[in-house]
């Protein structure tokens, strides 16, 4: 049966208001459950809380860690040992790549890129070693995956060594202004 469009309008009305009767209540995992599914006023209140405490969701927001998080799913599949030590390892590559750059948001994102092609040419040399393809056309395929897969990273790595070479080192706020208060006083010391 056919219903009038009045009454199809009334219960949308009705479930978007049962909905967001009050999402002040909800905690904040229905918040993202509701947004997932298309809850305009989920994702207004989830954008509100990302704007009063933008550290809460670093990591979700960022697509290299989604990405870099599939990598290790693949890698470890249901092994959650193993999964806990790439975690750990990948933090450590990042830290280690991190600490050894100036810090500039673009070494950063090089940074991520590095550790995202270490994971895939890891996966692909794994899955070759733990079981080696026994069809050759299977072999040939897999090996051009890790040829592709540590080119990608050896550029990744050298466009991040690069950067760290060309890039102006970036000087810490309390820093720079020592520098300046020091230039200020041997200005006034050479015009006096």
């Amino acid at each position: 049966m056919i219903r009038p469009a009045d009454t199809e309008q009334q219960d949308t009305r009705e479930t978007t208001d049962a909905l967001a009767k009050d999402t002040s209540e909800l905690n904040l995992e229905e918040l993202v459950s509701l947004a997932r599914h298309g809850d305009r006023d989920a994702a207004y209140r989830i954008r509100n809380i990302l704007s009063q405490h933008p550290n809460l969701f670093g990591p979700l927001g960022q697509l290299s860690s989604k990405v870099q998080a599939k990598w290790i799913r693949e890698i470890t599949g249901q092994d959650l040992f193993e999964k806990e030590m790439l975690l750990r390892s990948t933090a450590e590559l990042r830290q280690f790549l991190i600490a050894e750059s100036n810090g500039t948001t673009l070494e950063r994102l090089l940074v991520e890129q590095a550790v995202t092609t270490f994971l895939q040419l890891n996966y692909h040399e794994q899955r070759e070693a733990d079981a080696p393809a026994s069809d050759l056309r299977i072999s040939e395929h897999r090996l051009k995956k890790i040829e592709s897969a540590f080119k990608r990273h050896m550029r990744a790595l050298s466009a991040l060594t690069s950067a760290k070479v060309l890039l102006p080192v970036k000087v810490p706020e309390e820093r720079t202004g020592r520098v300046v208060l020091k230039l200020l006083m041997e200005s006034r010391g050479r015009a006096e």
